[in-house]
């Protein structure tokens, strides 16, 4: 049997299954979503946080925040000491993980996962040569575009200080040139913002949704600035 074959065949029994879960309990159906999401934000995360040879103390208290926003206050409890056996493995096999959240996560809710890990490697006010390798290396791991990556750690980068975007910023958020079109610029935005909408990842949480509604903003926000720029209607 070909590579190509046992693939389809995998495709099509894993959209059987996710047919079979939406038929039933459409609670059960969220609850093992953001199951599903948790399992692969907590392997990444680790991966993140060994990335540059040592966990910070400045990265766990950002780890143990975001968890109480995603999860509350109990959850991430359990989630905090489950990450501490976690980070006890000195090889806690990336690779491995990541091919799984390609095919156990949708694409927005991997896009909302590289968001948060790209939170937590800047969490010390530098992301790290190596950081930013590992980062790049999961992205291409779970299936997001370079393009996609680029706009969500440059969407990231310019509310450090929580200033608006600089026009520069704007153009990589979009990921143009300054010498785009009208019609390029519209198209891009136009494709960002569906791929970016809350609405995407809605059933993972409050603290999940309300974090992609910042970064949907922060894409509304370049946009915005490039249309005032350009005199663009």
């Amino acid at each position: 049997m070909g590579f190509l074959t046992i693939i389809i065949i995998f495709l099509l029994l894993r959209g059987l299954f996710s047919a079979f879960k939406s038929s039933g309990n459409e609670n059960d159906y969220g609850r093992g979503r953001r199951d599903d999401f948790v399992t692969a934000l907590l392997y990444l995360i680790a991966a993140i946080m060994q990335a540059d040879g040592s966990v910070k103390r400045v990265e766990l208290d950002f780890v143990k925040a975001k968890l109480v926003q995603i999860l509350g206050i109990d959850d991430a409890k359990k989630a905090v000491l489950r990450l501490r056996d976690i980070l006890k493995d000195p090889n806690p096999n990336l690779l491995s993980r990541t091919v799984t959240v390609r095919f156990s996560v949708d694409y927005a809710s991997r896009l909302e996962i590289l968001h948060i890990l790209y939170g937590i490697a800047k969490a010390d006010g530098e992301v790290a040569a190596a950081e930013m390798q590992l980062l790049q290396q999961i992205a291409q791991n779970i299936g997001i575009s370079p393009a996609d990556a680029n706009a969500v750690f440059n969407a990231s980068s310019y509310r450090a200080a929580n200033n608006a975007p600089t026009i520069d910023e704007a153009y990589s958020v979009l990921g143009l040139a300054p010498t785009a079109t009208e019609a390029e610029i519209k198209k891009a935005y136009r494709t960002l913002a569906m791929k970016f909408h809350p609405d995407k990842v809605a059933g993972l949480g409050k603290e999940i949704e309300e974090n992609a509604e910042e970064k949907f903003r922060r894409l509304q926000e370049a946009y915005e600035k490039i249309k005032q720029h350009r005199g663009i209607k």
